[in-house]
């Protein structure tokens, strides 16, 4: 992809910020929560 973000049309940029608010949580509870391993990894047993 080419085109910087401060060049997208508007409705791209609220279409990625909406992905960044549903993801974000996620990835932030992930980091607080002290996971060790990485999302879709299993642990080894």
């Amino acid at each position: 992809m080419d085109t910087s973000y401060g060049d997208l049309p508007d409705d791209q940029k609220e279409s990625d910020r909406d992905q960044v608010r549903k993801y974000l949580p996620v990835i932030a509870r992930a980091l607080t929560s002290g996971a060790s391993t990485a999302v879709g990894e299993s642990e080894a047993t």
